[in-house]
């Protein structure tokens, strides 16, 4: 893993004097190799700057290290997503409390046996949007793991390349719809759990007791999901994430890009 202390002297020297006063910089624990040659890749703080530096010592113009630059940008984005929301999401019990969930959901199917037929449809529906809730949750775990492997592995044999930072940016992006999904299953599903709660609660009595704990755990879980009503920003907030999260664009015509490139360090001409 390349590391400040073991860097080649003659690059260390290229990076001292892009550095500022009172200024620290690192380096990617590998180098990039696009399209036959190899880069490092720095960042400085306390600023938001990075510096590409070729093998050989050259800081080259941003306008020919520009697709390295937004790849080695890409990759390390990808990392801290996978690494700072990822491996939360992917520790939380989806799984197990959404098979508690669809048994509640099956024993309700099972004990209202007069249950208009629309609600039955919504019934059967919400079943099956759990299942697919659990579906997602596996496939954050995946991607969270296959993301810190290849981190792993990358670092062990130093070089990145552009056929892995594809392979990271496919596990963010899969991590990141997932999860998406997951909360827009809550929010569509909101109202027909509110119809099943309100249509339980008229049917609970001693003489159909056995609808009263699925009735409870019902609501139990209701209240620990997204709803429309409960949470109507959170409505607003994924109607602008549904128009960009499903859009495969390249790195190249990201509207970040620009941004991103400003800060380099490499010359501008």
């Amino acid at each position: 893993m390349i590391r400040p202390h073991n860097l080649d002297p003659k690059i260390r020297e290229v990076v001292e004097r892009y550095t500022k006063e009172e200024e620290e910089w690192d380096v990617f624990p590998a180098k990039f190799r696009i399209d036959g040659a190899h880069y490092y890749y720095f960042a400085f703080d306390p600023s938001a700057d990075q510096l590409v530096v070729r093998e050989d010592g050259a800081v080259l113009p941003v306008s020919q290290i520009r697709k390295v630059a937004l790849i080695a940008n890409g990759f390390n984005t990808s990392i801290e997503a996978l690494a700072n929301y990822g491996e939360s999401w992917a520790s939380k019990p989806i799984v197990s409390i959404y098979k508690r969930y669809i048994r509640v959901l099956k024993r309700i199917k099972k004990y209202a046996i007069n249950i208009p037929s629309e609600l039955k449809k919504e019934l059967d529906q919400m079943i099956s949007l759990s299942e697919e809730v659990i579906d997602h949750q596996i496939t954050i775990r995946k991607s969270v793991n296959a993301g810190r492997k290849l981190t792993v592995e990358t670092r062990n044999r130093e070089v990145v390349t552009e056929e892995d930072f594809m392979k990271m940016r496919g596990y963010q992006m899969d991590m990141g719809r997932s999860g998406f999904r997951q909360n827009e299953i809550e929010l569509e599903t909101s109202e027909a759990r509110e119809r099943l709660i309100n249509y339980l609660e008229s049917q609970v009595s001693w003489k159909n007791w056995r609808l009263w704990f699925p009735y409870k755990e019902l609501k139990y879980h209701d209240q620990r999901m997204y709803s429309k009503k409960r949470d109507p920003e959170e409505v607003k907030i994924m109607e602008e994430i549904r128009k960009e999260i499903y859009k495969d664009i390249s790195i190249e015509q990201h509207p970040e890009a620009d941004k991103y490139l400003a800060c380099l360090r490499n010359p501008r001409s």
